[in-house]
């Protein structure tokens, strides 16, 4: 009884356990699906697969195909989109970042230097009106003679008193006025005033690695005023009887030669004698034929001309100076180097000279000047390895400066040319032992050599044929030649002897030249010995 029970205890289990054969599977369509995404599958390699012979199939409806078209696509599209944000991250990198953000550090400088000189001024000597009495809130008296502003440079009239302090519509951006003060009675006196300002900036930056690279932008202005004055015999107010002033502008500039690949500056004397015949038949008829000239001359020296209609003349350019360190380190040279750099340098200046009298019709330009140069071009500076126990060293540069200068009377300009191409080599040793009589002396010697070439040349050329003839008219030049080896040895800390030869000759040009050839031989001992 007790084994039939068990038997029908565990056949009842094992009926709860699955359906019997032949009853409809067991199902619930009310509750959603039983899952478990993260337990791994159940399995039992070794059970036999459980199955139903009499169960009808279950039937698993048929998943959707994903649309792969439309994945594709989107997914396309979204790496198209990540491209071009990149893109525009590299271009803002290189037209802005780096040429406008990716600095050391930037200096800025500005100067000014006023001066006045003027006669009749009464009163004392303006020591109560400076320490006496608080500038900008208290006026000065005239009795205790010329003003406290006057004396700090602000305004140029010894008594006189600022007014309309604020903005203005050309650069500098604002300004003020000067009220005149009383001055000597009945006397015809002289104003004179000067002023001078300075404006520059410089930045620094490392290009790769030993490349450095400085930057420079500069703008000065001067201006001078003479006044005659008449003062009333009654009150001593003075007033203007004639007026002219005068100053220059000049500002780091950009020009290239017309040479090779620069060509494309569009920077030359052609470019001038383009421009003014141009403004000459095309440009405004209220200008004078001078005014045409002196504005085809900047203008036509100038590379990218950008913002010149908001800044007008005060708008600097840049200038450069390159140096690139660790040129050893190339294989060619690393035998036989232990230091080699490179330099490169640019410069630019523009000047223009302008006055202002009474009857001229305005301001007049009366001269013009574009100066640039490369010092150097290339320039290289080479430390050898130890060699006699020594060490040797050489540079070489070369270097070209190039001026221009327009005389608006003459309606002419002159070039002035300067190449120079020179070579330095030197050899120092330290414990340098000479005998000397029975002693053996423990000195330093120095050998040096240099040589030089310099050329120089000034043409003329007439404005109105640049166009057709581009050839100056030589008016003089010459070629210097300079060549110096040097010995010197040093005795002791307080003795030191030089023994040199120097060569010159100057050549005068075939072209013509103001000057006559010559030459200069010049040989001596320079001995000095500090007495203490």
């Amino acid at each position: 009884n007790s084994m039939n029970s068990m038997n029908a205890m565990n056949g009842g289990r094992g009926r709860r356990g699955g359906p019997e054969p032949g009853s409809p599977p067991i199902t619930n369509p009310g509750s959603p699906p039983i899952t478990n995404p993260g337990a791994p599958p159940i399995t039992n390699p070794g059970a036999p697969p459980i199955t139903n012979p009499g169960a009808p199939p279950i039937a698993t409806p048929a998943a959707a195909s994903p649309d792969t078209t439309l994945t594709a696509r989107d997914t396309t599209g979204g790496k198209g989109m990540e491209k071009t944000m990149q893109q525009l991250k590299n271009l803002a990198r290189i037209f802005i970042k780096i040429p406008l953000l990716d600095y050391d550090n930037i200096n800025v400088s500005f100067t000014q230097s006023n001066s006045a000189q003027n006669s009749g001024v009464v009163g004392g000597t303006g020591f109560v009106n400076f320490w006496g009495r608080m500038p900008f809130f208290q006026s000065s008296l005239p009795e205790n003679g010329p003003s406290a502003l006057y004396q700090l440079g602000l305004i140029s009239d010894p008594s006189g008193r600022l007014t309309d302090f604020g903005p203005r519509s050309k650069f500098p951006f604002f300004g003020w006025d000067v009220e005149p003060g009383i001055r000597a009675k009945g006397l015809t006196l002289i104003n004179t005033y000067r002023e001078q300002n300075r404006l520059a900036l410089k930045t620094t930056r490392d290009l790769w690695e030993g490349a450095h690279l400085d930057l420079n932008w500069s703008v000065g202005w001067s201006y001078t005023r003479s006044q005659n004055v008449q003062t009333d015999s009654t009150t001593g107010m003075p007033t203007i009887i004639s007026q002219s002033t005068s100053g220059n502008i000049d500002r780091s500039f950009l020009t290239f030669p017309d040479f090779l690949f620069f060509s494309i500056f569009k920077t030359s004397l052609k470019q001038v004698s383009k421009e003014y015949a141009d403004l000459k038949s095309n440009g405004d008829s209220s200008m004078s034929d001078a005014a045409k000239l002196n504005q085809a001359f900047e203008h036509g020296f100038e590379a990218f001309p950008i913002l010149r209609k908001v800044f007008g003349q005060f708008l600097p350019r840049v200038n450069w100076s390159l140096r690139w360190d660790g040129l050893e380190k190339i294989p060619m040279f690393t035998k036989f180097v232990s230091r080699l750099s490179l330099d490169h340098s640019y410069t630019s200046n523009y000047t223009r000279q302008y006055e202002n009298s009474p009857g001229s019709g305005g301001e007049i330009t009366d001269a013009q000047r574009v100066a640039y140069g490369f010092a150097p071009l290339v320039g290289l500076n080479c430390t050898f390895k130890e060699l006699l126990k020594g060490n040797f060293g050489a540079n070489i540069k070369y270097n070209t400066n190039t001026a221009y200068d327009l005389a608006t009377s003459s309606q002419n300009i002159v070039e002035t040319l300067a190449q120079e191409v020179s070579v330095t080599a030197s050899y120092s040793r330290k414990g340098f032992e000479i005998p000397f009589f029975g002693l053996s002396l423990n000195n330093d010697i120095d050998i040096s050599m240099s040589y030089s070439v310099t050329k120089n040349s000034k043409k003329t050329y007439d404005v109105s044929t640049l166009d057709v003839n581009p050839v100056g008219v030589p008016i003089e030049g010459s070629t210097r030649t300079v060549m110096e080896p040097r010995i010197k040895y040093v005795l002791s800390a307080r003795v030191t002897a030089s023994v040199y030869y120097r060569y010159t000759k100057i050549a005068p040009d075939d072209a013509g030249s103001l000057i006559t050839g010559s030459t200069t031989n010049e040989a001596g001992l320079d001995l000095h010995i500090a007495i203490q």
